[in-house]
């Protein structure tokens, strides 16, 4: 037997596909059946010929029909051998890949083939003889063993490599086992067929007619089974090659790349060669999907691969990392200069238009190099720091560039934050608080302000400041904003279901107004959680607004229409002009906590905030003062006419538990005795 590989790639399953064809390839076929020829040569005989010959074609036929039943029953004792010995081989293989990945899904597939087996083994007793019984009793006992002795290989030291080295000769031993039987049981088939073909060469006509009509109904019935059995062996196979390969562009999906860079980081500090990795994202991509249709974009995205991959070497390896992000590995590169120019190569090998359905689209990428050792010297970190390098090619217009710590903008220990992040909004580690926004004349409670937390395993517990500009800098914010959205009006359904109509607002940065499919997300969700819109306000600041007002005015109009709250944030900060504030569809302003803090002690930053308030009321817009941090700021606010406050004063962030509680009772909830059914 071959020795069991380290890892499962997918290599490793083509391989086994070719074996397992092969083996179907070379089974041995059922011989042709002899041509009938008419039986003249009774003609004209007498009587006790004629009975002779009846009485022998009896006689015959009915040797040749317990012959043909005896092919049957060997054939189908065969086959069933062969399934038991496919299966065996698929879950070694299969657990080869659950030691690589953990992945649930394989573990399935690995205790199916375990029950797989035990069928096969099962449908063996039932047409088998005692022999073949006490050879399946054989089996399952190395079965046993070999199932016994996994859960403590799968661990680590001298125990669990000893029980490894015994799994693998226990289950060494149930396929050759199943080979010799399956491969005697085709023998004895081939035997009893070549006798029954010798045997129907000394018969008479009527036998010999009687003989070929059989063996034709037998041959066509082993090819249609034999034909049904090799399809599903190849379906089976397909759909294990499917795990380790994108569906769509049928490149090496995310787990093949990492373990192509792991291998790759192995052999480099064995022999002291360079890895690099390079990550790829298509600049406009999504405008050719919002534009075109996802068909187009599917179709744009397949020829993604051959296009790279004509500009790299044999060793080289192309994969999708998912949405139109790919990723290359460069293995035994000179260095980060090498692997730039072979970034450089790939950009422009994307400039180049693609035509896809008859249309010409033109498409630029962003592309981010990371070397091992000199970035890192494992898979994750790698992909960070080439993740990383890409997005400061992109936020730059540079269109590649490598990592460089000078320029990242991250310490090492927020490099190392950015994976962490992307694995916290994947599996929803982060949680909502709420800042109270309270009428500042009455001090009943208006509204609640949604404040992203991170609860990180060994960092405690992070506010926004520590993770948001991260996530913004690295497209994480779409995700992020998509969960601090999707929690807060979670958290408003279940207040409303209280009788508790208390509008939440949630903040929106630069990239999400240019987000074309916001405004739908945005209405998808509220008729989710059916609520009504006006108890969602979304906050932009008004620096996000300036960056592309066309575009915000656009989006602002959308939600607007939808009745969504639109609220500008840090106001007074920005450069906004008075015509631009007065044609956008806002309800309130809110004031720079920069301005309130000092307005006490300056008369100037008073000016301000005295001048804001009347502009907004001036345009019909409520006007939130943020930073109010005592009793005489809030008062001098509510002079002003000021409508509501926020501040630690008033009420710091809290959980949506603790929040009722230290508000303690206030007129303006006004619960009802029951939610209606359908709400508006």
């Amino acid at each position: 037997m071959d020795p069991i590989p380290a890892r499962v790639t997918d290599a490793d399953v083509l391989e086994l596909v070719d074996v397992l064809l092969e083996d179907v390839d070379e089974a041995p076929e059922e011989p042709p059946a002899r041509r009938p020829w008419l039986p003249t040569a009774l003609i004209g005989l007498g009587a006790v010929l004629v009975i002779a010959a009846s009485s022998t074609a009896v006689i015959a036929a009915f040797r040749q029909s317990a012959t043909a039943e005896r092919v049957t029953a060997t054939s189908r004792l065969a086959d069933a051998y062969q399934d038991a010995l496919y299966t065996a081989t698929v879950e070694q293989s299969l657990e080869r890949a659950v030691r690589l990945t953990d992945d649930p899904e394989l573990l399935g597939w690995h205790r199916d083939a375990g029950s797989s087996l035990d069928q096969a083994l099962t449908e063996v007793e039932t047409v088998g003889t005692a022999a073949d019984v006490e050879l399946v009793e054989r089996v399952r006992e190395r079965h046993d063993a070999y199932t016994t002795l996994i859960p403590v290989g799968l661990g680590s030291g001298p125990r669990a490599d000893a029980a490894d080295r015994l799994a693998v000769e226990a289950s060494e031993d149930v396929q050759d086992l199943l080979s010799e039987a399956s491969q005697a049981r085709y023998r004895e088939a081939d035997a009893i067929r070549e006798s029954a073909a010798s045997s129907a060469r000394t018969t008479a006509t009527a036998q010999a007619v009687a003989v070929g009509v059989l063996l034709l109904v037998l041959v066509a019935a082993a090819l249609l089974a034999l034909a049904w059995w090799h399809r599903l062996r190849r379906e089976k196979v397909r759909s294990q090659h499917r795990a380790l390969h994108d569906e769509l562009t049928e490149l090496p999906n995310r787990l093949v790349l990492q373990d192509r860079v792991e291998q790759a980081l192995l052999v480099g500090r064995r022999e002291g060669g360079v890895t690099a990795l390079i990550v790829l994202d298509l600049d406009r991509f999504k405008e050719i999907n919002d534009s075109l249709g996802h068909d187009y974009g599917d179709l744009l995205l397949q020829q993604i691969g051959p296009r790279l991959r004509r500009e790299l070497r044999e060793s080289d390896t192309v994969g999708r990392l998912g949405g139109d992000e790919f990723a290359v590995i460069l293995p035994r590169i000179s260095g980060v200069d090498g692997a730039m120019v072979v970034a450089e190569k790939l950009a422009r090998a994307l400039e180049e238009p693609f035509v896809v359905n008859g249309m010409s689209l033109a498409v630029e990428a962003s592309v981010g190099v990371a070397v091992a050792p000199d970035h890192g010297d494992d898979v994750r970190t790698l992909l960070q720091r080439a993740d990383i390098a890409m997005y400061v090619a992109k936020d730059n217009k540079l269109g590649v560039s490598s990592y460089d710590s000078s320029v990242d903008g991250h310490s090492p220990a927020r490099a190392a934050l950015l994976g962490d992040l992307r694995r916290a909004i994947s599996e929803r580690e982060l949680s909502l608080h709420f800042q109270p926004k309270t009428d500042l004349v009455s001090g009943a409670l208006q509204g609640v302000e949604a404040l992203v937390r991170w609860q990180h395993p060994t960092q405690g517990l992070l506010s926004p400041d520590a993770f948001v500009p991260l996530a913004e800098r690295t497209g994480l914010v779409h995700s992020l904003t998509r969960f601090v959205l999707d929690s807060a009006l979670a958290q408003c359904r279940a207040w409303y279901d209280q009788g508790l109509e208390l509008p939440v607002a949630v903040n929106l940065s630069t990239r999400t107004l240019l987000d074309r499919g916001f405004g739908d997300e945005v209405k998808a969700r509220l008729a989710y959680w059916k609520l009504p819109p006006r108890l969602l306000t979304l906050e932009i600041t008004e620096s996000a607004l300036m960056g592309d007002p066309a575009r915000a005015a656009e989006l602002l109009g959308e939600l607007a229409d939808q009745g969504v709250r639109l609220s500008i944030d840090d106001f007074g900060t920005g450069y906004s002009s008075l015509s631009s504030l007065r044609t956008l569809p806002v309800h309130e302003l809110k004031i720079d906590r920069s301005f309130v803090r000092d307005m006490l002690t300056s008369p100037q930053d008073a000016s301000i905030v005295r001048a804001i308030v009347d502009l907004g009321h001036t345009l019909g817009l409520t006007v939130v003062a943020e930073g109010v941090e005592d009793e005489p700021t809030a008062r001098e606010l509510s002079r002003l006419g000021c409508d509501l406050g926020q501040g630690y004063h008033l009420g710091m962030p809290t959980t949506a538990r603790r929040l009722l509680g230290d508000m303690g009772p206030v007129g303006v909830w006004a619960p009802r005795p029951s939610p209606p059914v359908d709400l508006p």
